[in-house]
């Protein structure tokens, strides 16, 4: 591994770490981004399964939320951390900080 490679993972996993942390003392519940509907939850609200169809007005007021969590941003950051970064730094702005 070359010193250029080093940091560069080094400072991958220092984003991700500091990004659980602050996302853990962060509320993202009031957030839109959190409250979106997860795609895969749309997938399955059409598929015919004998039940009344779930609407996607029922889909976002679900409890189960995207980027609500700090494990889903964590996740999303170590996946997709070049979306996932930047996005969390423009969003951790409108959320307020957790009360005790």
């Amino acid at each position: 591994m070359t010193p250029f490679e080093f940091v560069l993972n080094g400072v991958f996993l220092g984003s991700v770490v500091w990004v659980g942390v602050d996302a853990s003392k962060r509320d993202f519940s009031d957030s839109r981004f959190a409250s979106m509907a997860r795609p895969l939850e749309s997938l399955l609200a059409t598929v015919p399964t004998g039940q009344p169809s779930r609407t996607a007005a029922s889909l976002c007021d679900s409890p189960s939320r995207f980027a609500s969590k700090t494990w889903q941003w964590v996740v999303g950051a170590l996946i997709l951390w070049i979306i996932v970064f930047p996005v969390y730094l423009f969003k951790r702005s409108n959320a307020p900080l957790k009360t005790a």
